[in-house]
């Protein structure tokens, strides 16, 4: 099936582009940015400028620049904002926070009582995450973004899980269930979707290449 290019794919794309630049590269120019990613020196104005608000990365003048006027360098801040992200794959719920850099910051498991409901334990883990925010004092400003694994394919359109070894899952509106413990945007995918991307970015260009990515884990899944 071939994948719809919309105006929104384009930015999110080039979104996505100018951050892994900064992410991989301690300091880099606006002009370098736009030369690495293939994008006018306008869009990643733009686009520094929603990272900014964000407070994920900073510029500041180039001390290295010794005559004429001194550029810009930009880069990210990495303990200054974190993502939270929950893996629901299995019964062993688990969660890590994450800098916007991806490096791990901290993490922790459920354990799943089974004398509880599936929708139970899950909302006894988000109650547990927000003790463990309390105590380390990280304030909800600091969290741009909750990301959720799980298993069985998501439909936004009506906020359930389809195919999913637990059944309980099907009848749980999980993204307005953890709206009410985290007002921050939700990403919620396929824990085997997810994982072929992780995989595919190792590689270099990876936008023009494919992958046929295969889990054993609670069931079997696979995805292109």
């Amino acid at each position: 099936m071939k994948e719809t290019i919309s105006v929104n794919t384009v930015k999110t794309r080039n979104r996505a582009a100018v951050f892994r630049e900064i992410v991989a590269n301690e300091e880099l120019t606006r002009n370098e940015l736009a030369h690495r990613c293939g994008i006018s020196l306008g869009t990643v104005a733009t686009i520094l400028e929603e990272l900014g608000h964000l407070g994920v990365v900073v510029e500041t003048k180039d001390s290295r620049a010794s005559v004429g006027r001194k550029p810009n360098i930009v880069r990210v801040v990495r303990n200054a904002k974190k993502i939270l992200a929950l893996d629901l794959a299995s019964r062993n719920f688990a969660y890590e926070f994450l800098g916007v850099d991806l490096r791990e910051e901290g993490h922790g498991t459920h354990r799943f009582e089974p004398t509880r409901s599936f929708e139970e334990n899950l909302r006894a883990m988000l109650r547990e995450i927000r003790d463990y925010l309390e105590r380390i004092g990280l304030r909800d400003e600091a969290i741009i973004g909750v990301g959720v694994s799980v298993p069985g394919s998501y439909r936004y359109g009506i906020d359930r899980i389809d195919n999913s070894p637990f059944p309980e899952l099907h009848s749980i509106s999980l993204k307005t269930l953890i709206q009410e413990y985290f007002s921050q945007p939700i990403l919620i995918d396929h824990d085997v979707f997810l994982a072929a991307r992780a995989e595919i970015q190792h590689y270099p260009e990876y936008e023009k290449r494919n992958v046929f990515y295969v889990f054993l884990g609670e069931g079997v899944g696979g995805a292109l």
